[in-house]
């Protein structure tokens, strides 16, 4: 399994509590681009929150056409939170409600990732047993950015790392 900027099994709450603490302006910019589904509507705020720079207009209207129908879809965060897994951990942060992997998951994070930080990177690994990799420049939205490539290199040697068999390359 891998993941990829993440929510981390203490849920989104924890998350965006420890953005507004850490930076009240950044928090109330993940709380207007994702709660108020304004990334849906304003390119600025979209690209801030889940690319980079370097994503073309074009695209980013693209991505946002698709935020656009993802926002009419309303969620019942309650009722999704009661049916989350057991978020029970051992002294070392891995989860008890989940058997152990073979092989710990893949667990990727950004350095430019506006709205997952390392921090719930490396809960969410510790939760499946496994490290946290974060990885230079990556954003949230890593694979639709533009270097998306360096990113399914690391899932790809990962892979290599867990299975005697070469999966597809990549790099084509």
């Amino acid at each position: 399994m891998a993941l990829l900027c993440s929510v981390p099994p203490s849920g989104i709450t924890k998350m965006s509590l420890r953005a507004i603490r850490k930076n009240p302006v950044k928090g109330w910019r993940i709380m207007r681009g994702l709660a108020m589904k304004k990334a849906a509507s304003e390119s600025k705020l979209c690209r801030l929150l889940f690319f980079d720079a370097d994503i073309p207009d074009e695209q980013l209207s693209k991505y946002q056409s698709y935020f656009q129908e993802d926002s009419e879809v309303t969620i019942d965060l309650g009722d999704l939170s009661n049916k989350l897994p057991v978020r029970a951990t051992d002294s070392s942060g891995c989860s008890t409600s989940i058997d152990k992997l073979q092989h710990p998951g893949l667990v990727l994070g950004g350095t430019k990732d506006y709205i997952v930080d390392s921090d719930a990177t490396k809960e969410t690994a510790a939760f499946l047993g496994g490290e946290a990799n974060i990885v230079e420049g990556a954003v949230h939205d890593v694979m639709l950015a533009e270097r998306w490539r360096e990113v399914a290199k690391e899932i790809d040697d990962w892979l290599k790392s867990c299975f005697s068999t070469d999966p597809v390359d990549v790099a084509q």
